[in-house]
């Protein structure tokens, strides 16, 4: 279980984190993890890197970061490991990890239907972030914790063009396509978009379409598909890992970039195109609908479908969309036909995605959440006592007094002022319950040995709380009546 700090000092004072992650990483959740450290390092807190690689098919090669702690000496985890992952986190860095700490996942996923064998692994932490609002939906559905929207940061890079370098034509419009055999090839659907490359364009045009993937060794015979269904077609294949300078300049490289996915969790490499000035053709539902709309996008229609097989994570009747190929064929056509409809969205997209994206607006949401951490974990007694003992704040202290004095009016008609005498044990009454409430999140993560009794305890004094603000509801209903009949 994850157990909350006890003081807002442990989060003001030490301006620490523990980030732990695929760091090295070659994958779209490694990436991710690598942009919120760049979102810390903006903050400038002190980061300790905690490098986890149990269970890590993806290459591990990216060097963006290479100094490792042993430990996490800070008071805040943010654990970047997605939830089917925990068990070999906890089996390569211990229990003890948690411990003491306040704890932050950030999960990743690309269904509205987030898996129920996933659930348990919510008890490690304190709340969850997530990098779109369709995530979130997903998650939020079933999680007991809060899910936080954190966009991960995604940033331009200065990189030229060098077609030759890939073995690609230059006298050629490129459309390309980048997928990874191990992140599911059914979600990524690539044979969609060789599908509308062939209803938009005959072999004789000079429109080529570039499908850049990894990991084909690991499922030869779908490899194996996909080469036959291209083989007619201006299609080429790049079946290899890239240092992350090639990929930013494969992308630069291309002319356009096109995802006819099924479902993406964000959509990394659609945003990476728009920062890199391409314009996208990609579905229109899901994680990249964040950030992609028809203003700055050629968006695919599609149709909400059960998914048929069972694939990896991916369960039959999951949803996933069925994106529309005539469609999709249309709107390849539209972007290479019309330069200034193409040029007007390419500006768009960029400078939407560019603040949207930015290490300076992903600090200033991580900013605005560790404060609220910080607030929601102020020291706090036991609630004691009866029920009529109720501690409230400024604020509140200040209503009720406008309700007992009638300082909020001129008027000092006593029926007034007896209405607002009894308003006010109704106005302290809901601050009890809020109270209640608060005091039951903060020790419902304890210690688990002791929750059953906690949430008997907790619910007994609600419901008490509840019944006294009922009786006081009936008495003030009775008094007005009284009152509306002297008038």
């Amino acid at each position: 279980m994850s157990t909350v700090l006890n003081t807002t000092t442990d989060v003001l004072t030490v301006p620490g984190i523990n980030v732990a992650g695929y760091l090295t990483s070659e994958s779209g959740v490694g990436e991710a993890a690598r942009g919120y450290i760049k979102a810390l390092q903006h903050l400038d807190f002190n980061i300790a890197l905690n490098n986890f690689e149990v269970a890590v098919q993806s290459r591990k090669e990216d060097k963006t970061f290479t100094t490792f702690a042993s430990n996490n000496p800070h008071p805040i985890n943010l654990v970047c490991v997605n939830a089917d992952q925990m068990p070999a986190f906890k089996q390569q860095f211990g229990a003890d990890y948690f411990k003491n700490k306040y704890n932050i996942a950030v999960w990743w996923w690309e269904t509205p239907e987030f898996p129920e064998e996933w659930w348990e692994n919510f008890n490690y932490f304190d709340e969850i972030w997530v990098g779109s609002s369709y995530i979130q939906r997903a998650i939020a559905n079933v999680s007991p914790v809060p899910v936080v929207l954190v966009p991960p940061v995604v940033e331009p890079r200065a990189v030229g063009q060098n077609r030759a370098r890939f073995g690609l034509p230059e006298n050629e419009f490129l459309f390309l396509c980048v997928f990874d055999f191990l992140s599911s090839f059914e979600r990524k659907n690539p044979s969609a978009c060789v599908s509308a490359f062939e209803q938009a364009f005959s072999p004789n045009e000079p429109v080529r379409l570039v499908l850049k993937c990894i990991n084909g060794d690991r499922n030869q015979k779908l490899l194996a598909e996909l080469q036959e269904q291209s083989a007619a077609l201006n299609v080429t294949f790049l079946d290899r890992y890239l240092s992350s300078e090639d990929n930013q300049l494969l992308s630069n490289s291309c002319d356009a970039y096109v995802s006819l996915h099924r479902a993406e969790g964000l959509g990394l490499p659609i945003a990476e195109a728009m920062l890199n000035k391409k314009p996208v053709v990609t579905t229109g539902w899901s994680g990249n609908m964040d950030f992609t709309s028809i203003s700055n996008s050629y968006l695919v229609s599609y149709e909400l479908i059960a998914n048929q097989i069972q694939v990896g994570p991916y369960k039959i009747a999951d949803t996933w969309a069925d994106p529309n190929s005539a469609h999709a064929a249309q709107q390849m056509r539209n972007l290479y036909n019309d330069t200034a409809t193409r040029d007007r969205l390419v500006a768009n997209a960029f400078r939407s995605v560019s603040d949207y994206f930015s290490r300076e607006s992903v600090a200033q949401i991580m900013q605005t959440r560790f404060s609220a951490i910080a607030s929601f974990n102020r020291e706090t007694e036991d609630i004691q006592g009866d029920a009529k003992v109720c501690h409230v704040d400024a604020l509140t202290e200040q209503r009720l007094r406008i309700i007992e004095t009638g300082e909020d009016s001129a008027d000092s008609n006593p029926s007034k002022s007896r209405i607002r005498k009894i308003m006010m044990n109704l106005v302290e009454k809901s601050g009890y319950l809020n109270r209640i409430y608060s005091a039951l999140f903060r020790k419902l993560f304890v210690d688990s040995s002791k929750i059953q009794t906690k949430v008997e305890l907790v619910d007994s004094r609600t419901r008490r709380a509840l019944a006294d603000a009922d009786r006081r509801i009936a008495a003030l209903e009775k008094r007005l009546a009284e009152l509306e009949e002297k008038d």
